[in-house]
C-alpha cells in the first residue's frame, strides 16, 4: 500500500507453472516451494488485501502513463 501511496505502481509477475503442484524429484526444492495451492492462497490474499484498489495489465499501465 505504501507504494500506491507515493504513486509507484507495484507489477506482480507469476508464471504459470506456479499454480500447479510441482512433485518432480528433478527440479529443486526453491522452485517447488509455495506452488500449487499454496499459492493460489497466497494469490487470493493479495488480491482481497489490495481491493478494491485497482488492478490492470502492464499493457493499461503503460498506456495510461503516455497518455497524461
Amino acid at each position: 500500500h505504501q507504494l500506491l501511496k507515493e504513486k509507484i505502481v507495484p507489477v506482480l509477475y507469476v508464471h504459470s507453472w506456479e499454480f500447479t503442484e510441482i512433485r518432480s524429484k528433478y527440479i529443486p526444492w526453491y522452485f517447488k516451494k509455495n506452488t500449487g495451492k499454496n499459492f493460489v492462497k497466497k494469490i487470493e490474499k493479495l488480491v482481497q488485501d489490495f481491493n478494491p484498489e485497482n488492478f490492470s495489465t502492464i499493457k493499461n499501465v503503460f498506456r495510461s502513463s503516455f497518455q497524461q
